[in-house]
């Protein structure tokens, strides 16, 4: 009779655990306080399949949070002169520089990189509104693994949602109004931020692979680092030889960076 109450005990704390769904704010307020409170910086590199070869760019990323951050980003190989990208993000807008002159323009719905650092549950919240993920959590599963799901559930429509682990509450996986899926894994400690290690980049029929090499917290920038007056280096891509991998490339540099 004993061994039968404690059994009964077991499987209802487990029932109410795999059950329970925490409300969205807190879910929201458990993953903004991974992204840490310091500007760090990300050197990763953005990997496209090709038929003979892997074509690889270089990424340098310096972040302040979600609204301010710098990319550098270099072509290796085959690229190495013919593709640079300097970019500065700040809140909606971008701003690169096409020969001696600075264009700003809004940045696309489908740049993800600014998720991973978001510092609010104001800006996370903004961002759901952005996206039209509606405000609903609910419990689903990433590649297997239980995870808090918010939006709408798809049926015959794919519908932009986020995943997050239901354990630690990384960001997991976004689907974009695109229905652009990125999920983020094998994630890492830096101090206080947590940053995935492989970023994977599903559109149509095209992937990217990112592999973080680098996260330092240990950055000696400030603030007025991020301003758009300090870009004083011109973006060059040149890929009009380079066939359907450079097709590739550049629609993945002009939708989501």
């Amino acid at each position: 009779m004993k061994t039968a109450l404690i059994l009964t005990i077991v499987l209802g704390i487990s029932n109410f655990s795999y059950g329970f769904v925490l409300p969205l704010q807190t879910a929201m307020k458990k993953s903004v306080a991974l992204s840490g409170n310091q500007i760090f910086s990300v050197d990763q590199d953005v990997i496209f399949k090709s038929e003979s070869e892997d074509i690889v760019i270089k990424e340098n990323w310096l972040i302040e949070g979600d609204k301010n951050l710098v990319l550098t980003a270099t072509g290796q190989g085959a690229l190495k002169d013919s593709f640079k990208v300097v970019t500065f993000y700040n809140s909606k807008n971008k701003t690169t520089m096409i020969g001696k002159n600075r264009q700003s323009e809004p940045v696309n719905l489908d740049f993800f990189e600014r998720f991973l650092s978001i510092r609010s549950i104001a800006s996370f919240s903004n961002y759901l509104t952005d996206l039209s993920v509606a405000k609903t959590i609910r419990l689903s599963r990433v590649a297997g693994l239980p995870a808090l799901a918010i939006g709408e559930p798809s049926t015959n429509i794919l519908k932009p949602e986020f995943w997050l682990d239901q354990e630690n509450f990384q960001i997991r996986k976004i689907r974009f109004p695109s229905e652009t899926e990125v999920s983020f894994d094998d994630y890492a400690q830096y101090d206080k931020l947590w940053y995935p290690r492989t970023k994977t980049v599903n559109w149509g029929h095209q992937v990217a692979v990112i592999r973080v090499r680098n996260v330092s917290t240990k950055i000696k920038a400030n603030l007025t680092n991020f301003y758009p007056q300090k870009l004083d280096q011109p973006s060059e891509i040149n890929l009009a030889n380079k066939g359907q991998i450079g097709l590739t490339i550049q629609e993945f540099y002009t939708r989501f960076r």
